[in-house]
């Protein structure tokens, strides 16, 4: 058999097998090929109403790519359908760009868009639509080495990636009762790799994800241990420096307004959400906020703020969102360090990042709680005082 002649079956199955597996799933591939494709933000905006989401199709995400002179707003829709995809998504999704203020559409689906759809995403006197039908989504796969891999000039499905996919529901942390998990077997004519070294690994794959924040808080109390390495620290009030830690450590998600600090409600209010909906707007999640940039903003902050609270207050603060960018760091999504390059940083080995609401996350916080635990038992004589 030929490579060319290979190179078509596997083409085949990978649409098979994208067709057939859970709808979430989907969503990742397509997630992390949006990150491939030189995205620097994707993002799920999910609908939850009934009408606008159906069991292959209805979520939104937005993308932002950036340049040296512009930041460019991306809604995109994801079909996960056979049939021909109709003009009314055209006109759904040009609905979705106008409430969110986007400059640009993107419609992937894994079928063909009608003739009608092709005329309406083409049309020049409104907001532009790129289509992306299941041909071109092969190709940009292959491209990007998502869901298959090339071993001694031999195409194959990469199992190792696609069967790790999540499958529930983008958003939510347990499924619907009575809801099934759908697992992809592999189509029969599949050319199996061999996966034997990544047995035992059953972490989702939840690519450009970040820590929760739960753990970001004991990673950035953890950083106080610095602390007991300057000789002139009081530590007194660690009370209050794991107070300001864990505030810094939630600092760096302003840039998210669902995150913990954006959502955070002081007798009804939420101081942080207007700040924090105005830098998603402008520079998106997971950007300018997470980058060495930011970092040193925070430091000459806390120089200003040392001298009406203190310096140790100030580097507890400074220390906290020095911890979140590690921890992000840590993930496989990494973090533009060097913003507004859009190369990503990663702290660790690819084998060894964490993701998001795995196993290994859990092991993580557990680590960091026990840390922080024995820093505040250490001095808690002084607590007492």
């Amino acid at each position: 058999m030929s490579m060319l002649q290979e190179r078509k079956i596997v083409r085949a199955d990978l649409l098979q097998y994208l067709q057939q597996m859970d709808y979430a799933a989907f969503e990742q591939v397509m997630k992390q090929l949006l990150y491939k494709s030189g995205y620097i933000t994707v993002q799920f905006i999910g609908r939850n109403h009934k009408r606008g989401r159906t069991p292959k199709g209805g979520l939104d995400l937005t993308a932002r790519s950036i340049t040296d002179l512009s930041s460019v707003l991306t809604i995109v829709q994801i079909k996960q359908y056979k049939r021909v995809v109709s003009r009314r998504f055209i006109d759904e999704l040009r609905g979705a760009m106008l409430r969110l203020g986007a400059e640009q559409g993107l419609l992937v689906t894994l079928s063909k868009f009608s003739r009608v759809a092709h005329t309406a995403a083409a049309e020049s006197n409104v907001a532009p639509i790129k289509l992306i039908e299941g041909k071109e989504v092969l190709d940009l796969l292959f491209a990007y080495r998502i869901g298959v891999v090339e071993e001694n000039d031999r195409w194959k499905l990469d199992l190792a990636y696609l069967d790790t996919l999540p499958k529930t529901e983008i958003g939510n942390n347990t499924q619907s009762e009575g809801k099934k998990k759908i697992r992809c077997e592999p189509p029969a004519k599949v050319l199996l790799p061999d996966t034997s070294s990544e047995k035992g690994s059953n972490l989702p794959n939840n690519e450009g994800s970040e820590m929760t924040w739960s753990t970001h808080v004991m990673a950035g109390i953890c950083s106080l241990w610095v602390f007991e390495l300057i000789p002139s620290a009081q530590m007194e009030h660690i009370a209050i420096y794991a107070g300001a830690a864990a505030l810094g450590a939630l600092l760096p998600d302003l840039d998210a307004p669902r995150s913990k600090i954006g959502q955070w409600s002081v007798g009804g209010i939420k101081p942080f959400l207007l700040p924090s909906q105005a830098i998603n707007r402008n520079v998106g999640h997971r950007s300018l906020s997470h980058s060495l940039l930011a970092l040193v903003c925070v430091a000459v902050a806390g120089l200003v703020l040392s001298s009406f609270v203190g310096w140790q207050v100030s580097l507890a603060l400074w220390l906290g969102y020095t911890s979140h960018l590690a921890t992000d760091a840590s993930t496989r999504s990494g973090i533009p360090l060097l913003y507004p390059r859009p190369r990503r940083f990663h702290l660790l080995p690819q084998r060894l990042r964490v993701v998001t609401g795995s196993s290994a996350e859990e092991v993580v916080f557990v680590a960091l709680a026990a840390l922080a635990l024995v820093l505040l038992l250490a001095n808690f004589s002084t607590l007492s005082v």
